[in-house]
């Protein structure tokens, strides 16, 4: 008998906990400013003074895209973050020049193509692609352009030189001296 008494006083208990920690009061929110909504909210003690403020949950759009919400006790909208405006640096620059790379076959008896022109930063190939006993090729240039000197190259091999001023070049093949020779005009 004593078992079932206190079986039946630990639910009473259990129950009237129960009932208390779920008591709660209704407060009235205001949402987009036209629509009053109900929102339990738990029964909390606290002073007169100090009641809760329930502000409506608008947003306002600040001028740098992100957006604020009102703030308690006043609703009023927070302050949005300054829009610090910087310019935008200018520099000036030169145009972007694209330099180019130029194919020259050393054929037999001649260069193809025999006249060439190009602009400055440019670089020619010369590709040796002879046949037969005579198929090696030396790549000269004259006068202005004597830095322009390769080694004996075999069938296949290639030789590239790039131009950085304006020039007007011969080029001559050092190794079979009656090949028909090469102009390579540079311009700006």
């Amino acid at each position: 008998m004593k078992k079932i008494v206190l079986v039946i006083i630990s639910l009473l208990l259990m129950v009237g906990l129960f009932v208390g920690c779920t008591k709660s009061e209704e407060v009235e929110v205001q949402v987009n400013v036209s629509e009053n909504v109900s929102v339990p909210v738990a029964d909390v003690p606290v002073p007169a003074e100090e009641k809760p403020v329930a502000c409506p949950v608008d947003a306002k759009v600040c001028p740098d895209g992100s957006s604020v919400g009102r703030i308690a006790p006043d609703c009023e909208f927070a302050v949005c973050p300054e829009v610090v405006v910087e310019p935008i640096p200018t520099v000036d620059q030169p145009a972007v020049s694209i330099n180019k790379i130029h194919l020259v076959e050393v054929i037999n008896e001649t260069f193809s193509p025999s006249t060439l022109t190009i602009k400055i930063g440019d670089t020619v190939t010369w590709k040796n692609m002879r046949d037969g006993y005579y198929g090696k090729v030396m790549i000269v240039g004259s006068r202005e352009c004597r830095t322009i000197r390769s080694g004996i190259l075999e069938k296949g091999q290639t030789f590239s030189y790039t131009f950085n001023q304006t020039d007007s070049c011969i080029i001559t093949d050092g190794f079979i001296i009656h090949t028909k020779p090469q102009t390579v005009n540079v311009v700006e």
